[in-house]
């Protein structure tokens, strides 16, 4: 589940959000693996929000060639079925309006610093005509009102069969250092997403600090590529949620929450709902 420019079919969703210390800088990690077809005639794309306080580029993606079920494997951890209701509330979110194209496994990422419709159609013109979708300026512009100034991820890609998309994890200086974030706000019918909606979840949720690591030993951790092993938390907590309806938004957690459990339950996970500015 995600936001996509036209309808898609994406289920199996990992999502992890963590923290890590590079040299002197604190940053927060974001991972993202889906299965995923495409519904429409043309092109499609997946987009990601980021609550950066810092502009993004090529350089903030991490290399997962070599470990193409790492997040899976995070996933994996926590296939029970948690059926328990998430608390939810509300929260309201500038940069240079700068934009780069790119490859990351099997999508071409147009990486913006914000969701301006008018910048990322011109730089469609440098998505390869085999991924590249039409714009859909509605999408844009709600994202826009919902996540103001927020750097964004377009992940086009195309294929009709369901496959799984290789994970995309990527590092960013936080606007706010307390709180962790995954994007599931869900929105993949081709329309704007509804933020009012309830929604099919079909997501787990794993968290986690190289920093002060807590919860489920990650017994794959070890065998990471150092390039990545960097940014990821060899003891995580994590949630399940199975087909289960939720009001449509975001997860987040304070970073307080990541000690609340000995066992790896992540009970300060929080489904928040994006409002416009």
């Amino acid at each position: 589940m995600c936001m996509s420019l036209y309808p898609a079919v994406m289920s199996k969703t990992v999502l992890y959000a963590g923290e890590a210390m590079i040299g002197n800088k604190l940053v927060h990690v974001l991972g993202y693996q889906n299965t995923a077809q495409n519904e429409s005639s043309s092109p499609n794309a997946m987009i990601l929000p980021f609550p950066a306080s810092a502009n993004m580029s090529p350089e903030n993606v991490v290399d997962t060639s070599e470990c193409k079920k790492v997040l899976r494997k995070y996933g994996n951890m926590f296939k029970h079925d948690n059926r328990r209701r998430t608390r939810s509330k509300s929260f309201s979110a500038g940069m240079s309006d700068s934009v780069q194209v790119f490859d990351s496994g099997n999508y071409t990422v147009i990486l913006a610093n914000s969701s301006n419709h008018v910048k990322i159609r011109h730089a469609l013109k440098l998505v390869d005509e085999a991924r590249r979708p039409d714009i859909n300026v509605d999408v844009f512009k709600r994202i826009g009102e919902l996540y103001p100034d927020w750097p964004v991820a377009v992940c086009c890609f195309n294929s009709a069969e369901m496959v799984e998309n290789e994970p995309m994890i990527w590092w960013y200086e936080p606007k706010n250092p307390n709180q962790l974030f995954a994007p599931a706000l869900d929105a993949h019918d081709g329309g704007p997403p509804d933020p009012e909606a309830m929604v099919n979840v079909d997501h787990t949720v794993v968290v986690g600090s190289t920093i002060s690591p807590n919860g489920k030993k990650a017994t794959h951790h070890h065998y990471l590529p150092d390039n990545v092993k960097r940014y990821l938390a060899s003891h995580v907590k994590g949630k399940k949620y199975d087909n289960v309806f939720l009001p449509n938004g975001d997860f987040v957690i304070d970073k307080s929450k990541l000690s609340d459990d000995e066992y790896g339950r992540a009970n300060g996970l929080e489904r928040v709902t994006p409002k416009a500015a």
